[in-house]
């Protein structure tokens, strides 16, 4: 890890669509999103053998409804599970191995049309444009520019109050883009380098060796900087028929009211 002298990030733009764009309109304490992330981090601390009931002290979740495609959770009951995990475990790395756990199967129909883009340009483009559905703890854009391509990554308002938490959520979105990237661009992608907005802590950390770049600390924003030559790779997985059809039932989630909770139309 390096500290970053002369930050040089790549400019946070959010990508342009044809439609309005979607902002989060949620409340933190509204029941809405998928317990999916939630799950990953109870899969990966039951794994280090930690008791169920402390990792969900405070949540006011069930265990048996952990993994239930029934169960809505809201942001709150996610950042509390994400304190909870701070204060048990002492692995350096837990963040970033909580993020990895997440793959692109985890995120259902959204996933799935994330692997039906006919090129991984639209792929970046419907992952920024529908991120709002994946129980958000930070906003993300993407943006690309003189070669390279980058994912710029903000814990919510939150979080950025509770620098340890702040430090948590950033570390496990980073965790899980690589995954997702991974997941679609196959297992040899790897990042140019990670940027990070605080020096380096005692707590958390992400493993140099598993990230497959170097990590610059200090920055002025926390990105992920890759090659967009990774983008003029042929999407194998891509469909263009399949893809607009699965766009389509995406839009018409929105006339749900479950929906309308979670976006509204800006200008």
């Amino acid at each position: 890890m390096r500290e970053s002298k002369q930050p040089h990030e790549l400019t946070a733009a959010r990508t342009r669509s044809d439609n309005a764009r979607e902002v989060l309109v949620v409340g933190l304490g509204e029941r809405v999103y998928e317990s999916t992330k939630l799950a990953a981090l109870f899969d990966v601390l039951v794994s280090h053998g930690h008791p169920a009931d402390e990792i969900l002290r405070n949540v006011n979740l069930p265990v048996k409804d952990v993994h239930s495609p029934k169960a809505r959770i809201s942001l709150k009951q996610l950042m509390i599970a994400c304190k909870n995990a701070i204060q048990l475990s002492s692995d350096r790395y837990l963040p970033y191995r909580i993020g990895t756990s997440i793959h692109i199967s985890t995120y259902g129909m959204y996933g799935f049309a994330i692997l039906c883009c006919p090129d991984f340009r639209k792929a970046m483009d419907f992952a920024a444009r529908y991120h709002a559905l994946a129980a958000p703890l930070a906003t993300i854009e993407f943006n690309e520019e003189k070669g390279f391509a980058s994912w710029t990554i903000e814990p919510n308002v939150h979080a950025a109050t509770d620098p340890q938490l702040y430090r948590f959520i950033t570390e496990m979105q980073m965790g899980i883009h690589i995954s997702l990237m991974r997941d679609i661009m196959g297992s040899a992608f790897a990042p140019y380098e990670i940027c990070l907005t605080y020096p380096e802590a005692e707590d958390f950390g992400l493993p140099v060796d598993q990230v497959g770049c170097d990590v610059r600390l200090t920055s002025l924003t926390n990105q992920v900087v890759f090659q967009s030559t990774w983008l003029d790779q042929v999407a194998s997985l891509g469909n263009k028929t399949t893809y607009p059809t699965i766009v389509a039932l995406c839009d018409d989630h929105c006339q749900y009211p479950w929906a309308r909770l979670l976006f509204c139309h800006a200008n």
